[in-house]
């Protein structure tokens, strides 16, 4: 019984809003990407008012959303987050070295190819039901 608890709270991402999973009994990293959500459409409306084009430079826009979202991930996923990170890399990676014909052929295939290796290792060597939320999604 005692493992059944811990594992309904486990999370890899923040712990700050443990207080409200335990007051709504939903699991932490569900509770975690919703406040995401809600504060990522906050922070729409505030990046379209303080951040216009018209009012700053497309770098200062694209460093804000970039740190923004980095910021979401972690606290939603904690170090899996660094399963986005690679994984884009990967992929930008094929768009510099590879040619516009084949381009979306093999970034479509590493993808896939990386997203099932990691489902398939969380199934095999992880618990499966230790996360009702993650990056694979």
């Amino acid at each position: 019984m005692a493992d059944e608890s811990t594992r309904s709270t486990a999370c890899t991402g923040s712990s700050l809003l443990q207080p409200v999973s335990e007051m709504t009994n939903l699991p932490l990293d569900q509770v975690n990407f919703v406040v995401c959500q809600l504060c990522a459409l906050i922070s729409a409306f505030w990046f379209r008012i303080f951040l216009h084009p018209s009012k700053t430079s497309p770098f200062i826009r694209h460093v804000v959303a970039t740190v923004l979202g980095l910021y979401f991930a972690l606290f939603c996923f904690g170090w899996y987050a660094l399963h986005f990170l690679l994984q884009s890399g990967l992929t930008y990676g094929i768009m510099i070295l590879t040619g516009v014909e084949h381009m979306h052929k093999y970034c479509l295939v590493v993808a896939l190819s990386y997203l099932s290796l990691c489902q398939i290792t969380r199934v095999y060597v992880f618990d499966y039901g230790m996360y009702s939320a993650d990056f694979t999604g």
